[in-house]
């Protein structure tokens, strides 16, 4: 999935989602700082323009990603864990970014406890890894209700290394776009993604 200037959404991203100040401040800079790059250049490709100063040059999201992790259920599934820890996967993710929580499933705590990947953060992206809903995303802020949560075998967690603001790049894996892309990456008999689509 190449990471690419965002330029070419900014509007629609504007139009469609509220933005915080910050964020939105951070758009409209790189929006501005690149129509000025093709004023004086003359270059309409984005691919060809030269990185300003201060910015630093990606290669693809692998770039911006500190970790890219599913996680896992005991064995024997959890339908009859009626208390513990969250655990999401892919039906709990809604189609608008946000979560559906009314049904959710739970693992043992002390499974949690000893579980090494797939523990839920503040900031963090999800996004459905398999199935007939590979690419759904939803990204975890101040409101998701659960101070400790993870994931199932079937939800990625991508978080951010710093070189980008998250919720920026929520948006950007939502966008018709990336979601395009991700979707090209997908294989097998049930088709899925792997941890390599943020490379390709």
């Amino acid at each position: 999935l190449k990471y690419r200037w965002f330029s070419h959404f900014t509007v629609k991203i504007i139009k469609f989602f509220y933005l915080d100040s910050v964020l939105l401040t951070n758009i409209l800079a790189i929006s501005a700082t690149v129509k000025a790059a093709r004023r004086t250049t003359g270059n309409t490709k984005m691919s060809e323009l030269e990185v300003p100063e201060g910015w630093t040059k990606l290669d693809n999201l692998g770039d911006v990603v500190a970790k890219l992790e599913s996680g896992k259920r005991p064995s024997g599934g959890v339908n009859n864990i009626l208390k513990g820890i969250p655990s999401i996967g892919g039906e709990h993710l809604n189609y608008n970014g946000k979560f559906n929580l009314q049904n959710v499933k739970f693992v043992p705590t002390d499974f949690f406890k000893n579980m090494n990947r797939g523990k839920i953060n503040q900031n963090d992206i999800l996004i459905v890894k398999d199935g007939a809903t590979t690419g759904k995303t939803s990204f975890v802020d101040e409101k998701f209700p659960y101070d400790q949560a993870c994931v199932n075998e079937h939800v990625f967690i991508l978080r951010t290394n710093g070189l980008i603001i998250s919720k920026y790049l929520f948006y950007y894996i939502r966008s018709n776009f990336a979601q395009k892309k991700i979707l090209e990456k997908t294989n097998g008999a049930i088709g899925g993604i792997n941890t390599k689509f943020v490379k390709d």
